[in-house]
């Protein structure tokens, strides 16, 4: 399973690729067939990699709302970033999304192009109705991901904004903006 466009490609992982990520990336890079340069992995990241591995082998069904999926550069062959949800949506199909882009591939447009399609595919095949996102006040590429992608602030507290996209039913369920 994987989402494609033009300048990218976002593969789900499984555990066991999870499981290679925090144990040897270089070992992960290569068993997918990807380009990579050496990487340290923080050890906040492996805590939240090991929350989302135990999370999926808790409830296995559910593996896409817990998992992380890797985009990757098409051009390159390399990891631009990481994206993925938080969890099981709420009783009224709402979900929280995360995301992060890898330094060099800052500023290109791949974390919008990567959300965006994430969303769309998400609202059809996962059956999701709001997907929400924080971000810190002090991230304004963040801001403008989200604001690119047609999510509204909702809400904030002294640190964080709080965006939501609404899943269009006029459209066949994608966002307002995108038709691809």
């Amino acid at each position: 399973m994987r989402i494609v466009t033009e300048r990218l490609k976002l593969l789900p992982l499984k555990v066991q690729d999870l499981k290679n990520y925090v144990l040897d990336y270089s070992f992960f890079a290569d068993s997918l067939g990807i380009n990579y340069e050496a990487k340290v992995i923080s050890d906040f990241m492996k805590g939240i990699f090991e929350i989302k591995i135990g999370k999926i082998e808790g409830d296995p069904e559910n593996w896409l709302l817990y998992t992380y999926w890797i985009i990757l550069d098409r051009q390159f062959n390399e990891e631009a970033g990481m994206i993925g949800f938080k969890g099981l949506p709420d009783a009224n199909g709402r979900v929280e999304i995360g995301y992060g882009t890898e330094e060099k591939f800052r500023f290109r447009g791949y974390m919008t192009e990567s959300l965006r399609v994430l969303c769309d595919w998400s609202f059809t095949n996962l059956f999701l109705n709001i997907i929400c996102a924080s971000v810190k006040k002090d991230n304004p590429a963040s801001i403008r991901v989200l604001e690119k992608n047609n999510f509204k602030l909702f809400d904030e507290d002294r640190d964080y904004y709080w965006y939501e996209l609404k899943k269009s039913f006029e459209n066949g369920g994608k966002n307002e903006k995108d038709n691809i």
